[in-house]
């Protein structure tokens, strides 16, 4: 039976979700700052070195099985004590395949220290694999507010232990600590807040159901992973030095804003959605959440092509002010993005990972074929490729979310163009009149924005008084009316 799920508590986790986020940001932003003046660039091109090893052993741990508990309607004992025996298994696995594997990675690199770093660093697939059937439990409950004093105190201890470190001369040792004391203690406060530790027991049957859905969703990301690796080494060998560090640091700053509004798709609105079984309240909530999060990411994703000069300049510093032509592109890749993913988590949430593995699949070979054309040309035409493929793309996840009759096209037209135009038209209407400049950039980018977003929620609150409740409730969340009924 779906459960109805109100405004208040739809708006509370997305409140949370993005309070995570930024206070993981600033606090990281902090560290590097700091450690950035106690360590050396080697130190830090050490962890660098071996990220790609820990991320991708990190997904294959999991193997999407987090996933589908959270999607199934009904987890019992089994399936939870299934899920942690099958990843202990893998774990240990991999864990002997990189210890053994540590001597060949650190001679090909010719850093013989890189073999502990390697061996030490990876002790963290243990915590996570021992606590992913506590995470799940905490996300099922949809217990956003726990999850994020966790992450933050978790990742504030492991801080202050690498910066201790780092004043006592331990160099790469610090960096390698703070990874590790962040698993460790995350781990931990996950144990003994939900306090369930799975038993002994494996289900073939179980592990099957289980893998068929959650199997299909990690091919579908590795898929991705593997796409954007490859993309950025090309453009590493074919590019000059230079232009491959405008595009490294225009892509982490278009990162950091969509990884939170990723992070609201899979955080927020999946485990809320996959509690939902009746097909019209599932789409009216589908409806809901995507409005909610175009709501908020709109005005501030569409400011970025306007003002990109000041943002880099404020941010990265005046000497990288020819990044700004590739940040505006990946600007609107990402928007268009932020789309695609809405409905990838709508399949998702429905419980048809085939067709998310089908557009997982589709978007890779498309995303091949128009790198093939476009890498004999500039960045410039490379990146409106990027646009092209998520575009396609986009265009695909909707046509399937449509035919599942679960979100149709003209709805989600009609929530997607009204933040979109009213988010063009404000930001156009500040172009106008901030005709000034106080000769502080950081002053100029705030007037501007603080103008921006008071005639958006104004024009939204003319043109129609419900969407700006919706606002209103995502920032205020106080009032408790059911997200399921039909406005």
């Amino acid at each position: 039976m779906s459960k109805t799920v109100s405004n208040s508590k739809v708006a509370s986790s997305i409140l949370w979700v993005l309070i995570e986020k930024f206070g993981y940001s600033i606090l990281n932003f902090i560290s590097v700052i700091i450690l950035a003046r106690l360590l050396t660039p080697y130190d830090f091109g050490l962890v660098g070195t071996i990220a790609i090893f820990i991320s991708i052993s990190t997904m294959m741990i999991e193997s999407g099985f987090g996933v589908a508990l959270v999607k199934k309607k009904n987890v019992t004992e089994i399936d939870y004590s299934t899920v942690f025996i099958f990843n202990l298994l893998i774990c240990s696995l991999l864990y002997v395949v990189i210890f053994y594997g540590a001597i060949p990675i650190s001679t090909f690199y010719g850093e013989p220290i890189l073999k502990n770093i390697i061996r030490i660093m990876s002790l963290m697939f243990f915590f996570n694999a021992f606590t992913l059937t506590q995470r799940v439990h905490l996300i099922r409950e949809l217990k956003f507010k726990i999850q994020t004093y966790i992450s933050l105190i978790s990742f504030l201890f492991s801080v202050v232990l690498s910066i201790g470190l780092a004043l006592l001369d331990f160099g790469v040792w610090a960096l390698v600590a703070q990874r590790l004391l962040y698993t460790f203690i995350y781990s931990l406060l996950v144990f003994i807040k939900v306090r369930f530790f799975p038993k002994l027991i494996f289900s073939f049957i179980e592990f099957k159901k289980l893998f068929s859905f959650g199997g299909r969703i990690i091919l579908s990301s590795f898929l991705q992973t593997a796409y954007n690796d490859i993309f950025a080494l090309i453009i590493s060998k074919v590019y000059s030095i230079n232009i491959t560090g405008l595009y490294t640091q225009s892509q982490k700053l278009i990162s950091f804003p969509l990884n939170i509004f990723r992070s609201i798709y899979d955080g927020v609105a999946f485990p809320i959605l996959s509690k939902i079984d009746d097909n019209e309240e599932f789409s009216s909530m589908c409806s809901k959440i995507s409005r909610s999060v175009y709501m908020l990411s709109f005005p501030l994703l569409l400011l970025i092509p306007f003002k990109a000069d000041l943002i880099i300049e404020i941010v990265l510093g005046e000497q990288w002010i020819e990044a700004t032509p590739i940040l505006k592109i990946l600007s609107i890749a990402v928007l268009i993005l932020l789309v695609e993913m809405a409905n990838l988590n709508t399949l998702k949430s429905f419980g048809n990972a085939k067709l998310y593995l089908k557009v997982g699949v589709i978007r890779t070979i498309v995303g091949f074929i128009i790198l093939g054309v476009t890498i004999n040309f500039s960045l410039t035409v490379l990146l409106w490729g990027v646009v092209l493929t998520n575009l396609i793309s986009c265009l695909l996840a909707i046509y399937y979310v449509n035919n599942s009759n679960i979100y149709l096209i003209k709805n989600q037209l009609r929530d997607i163009i009204f933040p979109l135009f009213v988010s063009l038209i404000a930001i156009i209407m500040s172009k106008f009149l901030v005709f000034f400049s106080t000769n502080y950039i950081l002053i100029d980018l705030l007037i501007f924005l603080s103008i921006s977003l008071i005639l958006y929620i104004f024009i939204v609150y003319m043109l129609k008084p419900k969407e700006f409740k919706l606002i209103k409730i995502l920032i205020l969340h106080s009032k408790d009316k059911s997200l399921t009924k039909n406005e």
